[in-house]
């Protein structure tokens, strides 16, 4: 079965794990993150923050039609449920072996999805108002700026070539 087929319920379920109190159970899911960035890169993207666009057209419409307090609700359930935020969580906590799972699964995202598409993901949370996420976020970004540039000379120097 392709993963591309069965990501939505699949996403979730990650999340639920990496969520799980038990140590082994959560390190289990952080490892399954890894892998799964490793093998899909920028086809993952939509489903570790599937709600960003969502999100910001809702930003829109709510700020016209109603109060942003309902508007703080929404952004607050949806970043919690975000695998990004679970990830950040965890890669800050204090459990020595489920810490270190999480932070090669974020040097996994950060090597493995090309940062034009991760870092306005990660833009977000470098405001988050608590402070663990906002400090991994920005490790994370910071990790990507390098990628990104090398991605963009890339990019420049084959369509110099494409003119020639």
């Amino acid at each position: 079965m392709n993963y591309l087929n069965c990501r939505e319920p699949l996403v979730p379920l990650i999340v639920k794990s990496v969520k799980n109190p038990r140590s082994a159970v959560c390190k289990t899911a952080l490892m399954t993150c890894s892998d799964i960035f490793k093998a899909y890169g920028d086809l993952i993207v939509d489903s570790i923050d599937p709600l960003v666009g969502i999100a910001i057209q809702i930003f829109y419409l709510e700020v016209s039609v109603s109060t942003t307090n309902s508007l703080n609700t929404f952004c607050f359930f949806y970043q919690m449920c975000s695998q990004l935020v679970q990830l950040f969580l965890k890669a800050s906590q204090d459990k020595r072996f489920v810490c270190e799972a999480a932070e090669a699964a974020l040097i996994s995202m950060t090597s493995w999805i090309s940062p034009s598409v991760l870092l306005p993901r990660m833009q977000p949370y470098l405001k988050n108002r608590n402070p663990r996420i906002r400090a991994k976020a920005s490790v994370c970004f910071s990790k990507s700026v390098p990628h990104l540039v090398s991605e963009t000379s890339f990019l420049k120097n084959s369509l110099q070539l494409q003119l020639l």
